[in-house]
C-alpha cells in the first residue's frame, strides 16, 4: 500500500507538471501575433567565452524609461577611500552576466562612481556595456552563454552586441478590458529566464489574510504604468487560479516564464484611464520599433 501512494502521488505530481507545460506553452503562443507585443526588454545574446574569462560586450534596451534595467553595482574602495573598482552585484543569466564581472564602460563612459552609473541608467533607453571577468579555476567550458551554437560569427555578434543578436527578455501583450461592468482587464507578461523579475510587486489585506477568507486580497502595491498597472489593482485571477492562498499565488508567479493575469480596477473612472494608458503605451511601441526593429 505504501509503495502503491508513493507511486500516485509521482504520477499526479507529474501530471500536474505536464498540464502547468502545456498551459505555459499555450500563453507563449499568444506572443506570436506581434501586432499586440510590447518588448519592454531586450538584450544582445549572451557572450560566448572560454573559462579563461576575459572582455566582453553586452547590450541591452528598454521600451520605456520606467522599465528597470535590473542592474545593480558594488564600488571597492582604494586606500585613499576612493572606488577603485566597479563590480555587478548579482549574477544575471538572463543577460550572460555573473556576479563580480568588472564594469570597465558603460555607454563608452568608465563610471568613477556608483552614483555615476545610477546616473546613466536613469537617462538612457539603451546601454552597451563593456565588462571584464577573471577566469573561473577549475571550469573548462563557457558558462557565460546558455545556449552556445558553437558559430564563430555568432560567437561575434554576441561579443559585440550586435543589433541582429537581440532578443527579448521581458515582453508583454498590451493590457485588454475584459468585462467593462466587472471592471476587470487582463495583462499578460512573458520573461526568458526565471531570473529575469516580473516587476510587479503586490500587497496583501493583513486582516482578511488572518481570517483566512476564501477570497484572498491582493493588490498592486506600486503602479507599474509600463504594463498598464495602478497601485490598488485588485488580482481577479493568475493563469486560472483564483487568489486563495498567498503562497500559491507566489509560486505561480516565481516558477512560470508567462503569467496571464486578471485585474479589477476600483471605478469605471479610473478604468477609463487605461484607454489613455493603452495610447501611451502604443506610443512606447513605437520608440521600441525605432529602438530595436529586428524584436518586432
Amino acid at each position: 500500500m505504501l509503495s502503491f501512494s508513493t507511486s500516485y502521488s509521482d504520477k499526479s505530481s507529474a501530471s500536474k507538471d505536464t498540464t502547468s507545460s502545456l498551459a505555459q506553452v499555450e500563453l507563449a503562443r499568444m506572443f506570436d501575433d506581434d501586432r499586440n507585443v510590447l518588448p519592454l526588454l531586450v538584450a544582445s545574446r549572451p557572450p560566448y567565452m572560454q573559462a579563461a574569462g576575459g572582455r566582453y560586450t553586452v547590450a541591452i534596451k528598454r521600451a520605456s524609461l520606467k522599465q528597470p534595467f535590473g542592474l545593480s553595482f558594488h564600488g571597492t574602495e582604494g586606500s585613499d577611500m576612493q572606488i577603485t573598482k566597479i563590480t555587478i552585484a548579482e549574477d544575471l543569466p538572463q543577460f550572460g552576466i555573473q556576479r563580480f564581472d568588472e564594469l570597465v564602460f558603460v555607454n563608452q563612459r568608465r563610471p568613477k562612481s556608483i552614483q555615476e552609473c545610477r546616473s546613466i541608467l536613469q537617462e538612457a533607453f539603451s546601454l552597451t556595456l563593456v565588462l571584464d571577468r577573471r577566469s573561473q579555476e577549475g571550469e573548462t567550458e563557457c558558462l557565460a552563454c546558455p545556449d552556445p551554437c558553437g558559430n564563430t560569427g555568432c560567437a561575434a555578434a554576441c561579443s559585440n552586441g550586435s543589433s541582429e543578436a537581440m532578443r527579448q527578455v521581458l515582453a508583454i501583450i498590451k493590457p485588454r478590458v475584459l468585462d467593462h461592468d466587472r471592471l476587470e482587464f487582463t495583462v499578460v507578461v512573458q520573461r526568458c529566464s526565471l531570473a529575469q523579475k516580473f516587476g510587479i510587486n503586490f500587497s496583501t489585506d493583513r486582516k482578511k489574510e488572518k481570517k483566512k477568507d476564501d477570497h484572498l486580497d491582493i493588490k498592486v502595491g506600486t503602479s507599474v504604468p509600463q504594463m498598464g498597472l495602478k497601485k490598488g489593482d485588485k488580482l481577479v485571477s493568475i493563469n486560472g487560479v483564483v487568489p486563495k492562498s498567498k503562497m500559491k499565488c507566489l509560486h505561480i508567479y516565481q516558477t512560470s516564464l508567462v503569467v496571464k493575469m486578471v485585474f479589477r480596477r476600483k471605478s469605471a473612472r479610473k478604468l477609463a484611464k487605461l484607454k489613455a494608458k493603452l495610447q501611451e503605451i502604443d506610443q512606447e511601441q513605437q520608440v521600441a520599433c525605432s529602438l530595436f526593429p529586428s524584436c518586432f
